[in-house]
């Protein structure tokens, strides 16, 4: 059977349609902002950072804090204005219960087909805000509920055939990627990390990794509360990444931080080839943030990703190596 070539995509080179996809990130890294955003320009069928989207109706499960959510729908309602004028995009904006035998995934999927009926539009995203305000009872590391979790998405893609993301939290080591059970990643199309206002592309099964996108987030004015003082939230605009280094031609720029981290690189592994991650990041702590290891720890996770993506580093089994 030869393969299928046409595979369509929700946003171009980013999201399959009906597949599944996870973005995390930590606590008040932009997660909701970016997945908001992204959400309400699929509904309004506008290009997000510069993509075309597959545009239909969205329902977006703001399971974890319903109320800011919704200012933040305001605020892009307010900054898009007649653009996105009706854009069929539903918000749910209460706690979810999708482990075990997923008591609410037949109460999600009638109000699904409401929402079809109403919009008489085809779904095509639903977005589950987070993971930990979905699974019930169910514990994100355990195997049997993580994967009751996974069964339960499927169970929504399946009957909808709309593309299902995930928002979820990054563990207490940012570099080991997201919270909770490998399963979870396994079960992934599509990853993606929010670090430093930038969408870090960590997976991709059947797509093309792509470039980092960054972003930056815009103040705007969705009203005044009684005393006439301007009610605010945020709205998330594209932001050049070139200045730090060329992600599309994977060029480093030297005296950047991940320049920096390079050159620690090309020193320790100078005659032996690799070295151990570890040892080449108390190095590069060692070399530019000596009484300041957390700024450390962050800024060399954020180089050590800038230079496997751009394909200047190579990593096997916990060792670093230079690209010759």
């Amino acid at each position: 059977m030869a393969p299928a070539l046409d595979q369509q995509a929700l946003i171009k080179d980013l999201l399959a349609v009906a597949a599944m996809s996870v973005l995390y990130g930590e606590s008040n890294s932009g997660k909701t902002f970016v997945a908001l955003s992204l959400a309400f320009c699929i509904a309004a069928n506008l290009r997000w950072m510069g993509r075309a989207v597959h545009s239909g109706l969205v329902i977006y499960v703001a399971a974890e804090a319903g109320g800011g959510a919704r200012k933040r729908l305001a605020a892009l309602r307010v900054e898009y204005g007649a653009q996105a004028r009706g854009a069929p995009l539903a918000l749910v904006p209460c706690p979810i219960d999708l482990s075990g035998r997923g008591v609410d995934v037949h109460p999600l999927l009638d109000l699904m087909t409401q929402a079809v009926t109403k919009t008489g539009r085809p779904l095509v995203l639903v977005v589950i805000d987070t993971l930990s305000r979905a699974m019930g009872g169910g514990n994100e590391n355990a195997p049997e509920d993580m994967t009751a979790f996974i069964k339960n998405v499927d169970r929504i893609r399946a009957a909808t055939k709309a593309h299902v993301m995930v928002i979820h939290h990054s563990g207490k080591d940012r570099a080991k990627g997201a919270r909770g059970h490998s399963s979870l990643r396994a079960a992934t199309d599509t990853e993606l990390e929010i670090a430093d206002k930038t969408i870090l592309v960590t997976k991709q099964r059947d797509m093309e990794q792509g470039a980092p996108i960054g972003f930056d987030l815009k103040t705007v004015v969705i009203g005044h509360d009684s005393q006439g003082a301007p009610i605010t939230s945020c709205v998330v605009v594209p932001r050049s990444l070139t200045a730090e280094h060329d992600f599309t031609t994977g060029r480093i720029k030297p005296g950047s931080v991940p320049g920096k981290a390079l050159a620690v690189l090309e020193d320790l592994t100078a005659g032996v080839g690799t070295v151990g991650v570890g040892v080449w990041k108390d190095r590069f702590i060692s070399a530019h943030y000596t009484g300041n290891s957390k700024a450390g720890w962050t800024a060399f996770d954020r180089a050590r990703e800038a230079l496997r993506k751009s394909g200047a580093v190579i990593e096997v089994a916990g060792r670093a190596s230079c690209a010759q």
